[in-house]
């Protein structure tokens, strides 16, 4: 399951910020699950009767406690880089982590 679970992923990121599809029409996601091999009936399942809400729910609230304000978020040390940033930024939160480049 989990090379499914990969698979679901990678489907879903490029239907929903690729090609625009309409993520809360649950009859499209069990098309995209159905896409990758899972079946139709525990991809139903999982939406409507909302298998994995405590894990979905404990992310949301780990998110709060962390104040997420957007995605994706990487943390690097005690700093949050957010959203999609120029490569600068991550260098320069790096570099003030302690992190070395190869080159030096």
């Amino acid at each position: 399951m989990p090379d499914a679970l990969d698979s679901l992923r990678t489907a879903l990121f490029q239907a929903i910020w690729v090609d625009g599809i309409n993520n809360s029409d649950p009859a499209v996601l069990v098309d995209i699950a159905d896409s990758v091999g899972i079946s139709r009936d525990l991809a139903m399942v999982a939406l409507y009767d909302r298998k994995g809400r405590a894990s979905v729910d404990e992310d949301w609230r780990n998110a709060m406690t962390r104040r997420i304000r957007g995605v994706p978020v990487v943390f690097i040390g005690d700093q949050e880089v957010t959203g999609a940033q120029p490569w600068s930024v991550f260098a320069a939160a790096l570099e003030s982590a302690g992190v070395r480049s190869r080159d030096t």
